[in-house]
């Protein structure tokens, strides 16, 4: 499985886009983890329409703390194994 981790931030206008996007990649063993970091605009709204649409959408929400907080966020819940490196 690959996690996918978005950070979002006042992006409603292209959100949809995005999402559907990787949603029609090839490699169907994915899971998209969007983490709306307090957007001010309708970036949630959007994000729920889509991971509606798709069960490996998962959506999450907090304070507006910034990206690198929204990035490790989402590796706190991804399902991934996580490597630093190849062996």
């Amino acid at each position: 499985m690959v996690s996918v981790i978005v950070p979002m931030y006042k992006c409603d206008e292209y959100v949809s886009e995005v999402l559907d996007n990787l949603c029609a990649q090839s490699y169907k063993d994915i899971e998209i983890i969007c983490v709306v970091d307090g957007s001010p605009d309708q970036t949630l709204d959007r994000v729920q329409e889509s991971a509606a649409k798709d069960s490996r959408v998962r959506v999450y929400n907090q304070p507006h703390s910034g990206a690198g907080a929204a990035r490790n966020y989402g590796l706190s819940v991804a399902k991934a194994i996580y490597s630093e490196g190849i062996e």
